[in-house]
Parts: C-alpha cells; structure tokens; sequence
C-alpha cells in the first residue's frame, strides 16, 4: 500500500528533525509577580536552526501545528542568515506525537517525551498552589533522564 502524501511529509519532516533537529525537557525560571520568589518549571520544547526559511515553513505546514520561526542574529562568522523554528510546551508535545512513529535516532527521546508529559501530568494547572512534591519529582527525573540520553 502506498503511503499518503501526509505520511510521506511526516516522514520526512521526522527523518529532518532526526538529523537537524532537538527535542529536550527544559526547565524554566520565572519569578512570581506578587512576592518575587524565584520559581521553576518544565516545559517540552522541539526546535530546528536551519539556513533554509523554505524547509522550515515546509516543516510547520506539515505539521499544521502553530509555532514562530526566528531569524538568529549573524555575526562574522556566519555566511548565511539562519532561522529557528520553535515549538514549546503543548505545541511542541503536539507535534512530537505526530512524527514519533517515523523517527529512528531521537525515537527514544520523543518516547521519554511523551512519557513525561503523561507521567508528569503537564496539562495539570494549579493556579497559585505550589505544585504537588510527587508530581514535581517525577517531572525533575524525567528531565533529568532526557538530559542522560544526550
């Protein structure tokens, strides 16, 4: 059976971002508005630097899921302008889902991913409340795993 052209975009756009792209667990600091504590958090973030804006928009129509590209500053060293296309948090677990199947050397990063957000329970909001010791744990492993698979 012969594969869509969907499938056969994903594919490819799975097999660009095995060879160009990075998937990692990041943790964010912010600080809170009322008290000005420091805080922490997790996120999922998938990015691609390319030097073709052409195949990154290729790569975000594939998908179909929003995210920005950026033009990189150049300095002396650059010869070419370089972009990066940027999918964080719920965005980026989105499109990590969908090439997941047709990836092969950041498979099991994309899995650990994947893990992590479920495990992790990164769709919880807590509002004020400081978030729950157990789950705070489990993501802070998880980060720290996809940090090992590196």
């Amino acid at each position: 059976m012969l594969m869509e052209y969907r499938d056969i975009d994903l594919a490819w756009t799975a097999g660009f971002i095995d060879g160009e792209g990075c998937l990692h667990i990041m943790k964010q600091k912010y600080k809170l508005a009322s008290t000005g504590e420091i805080k922490y958090t997790h996120t999922v973030r998938l990015h691609i630097v390319q030097n073709n804006l052409e195949v990154l928009e290729h790569i975000r129509d594939t998908l179909g899921i929003h995210a920005n590209i950026h033009k990189i500053k150049r300095s002396i060293e650059t010869n070419r302008q370089c972009y990066t296309l940027n999918y964080n948090s719920s965005h980026a677990y989105k499109a990590i889902k969908l090439i997941e199947p047709y990836l092969v050397r950041k498979r099991p990063e994309a899995r650990a991913i994947l893990d992590f957000w479920k495990l992790g329970k990164l769709e919880m909001r807590t509002g004020r409340k400081p978030l729950p010791t157990e789950i705070w744990d489990i993501r802070e492993w998880w980060y720290r795993k996809l940090q090992r698979m590196k």
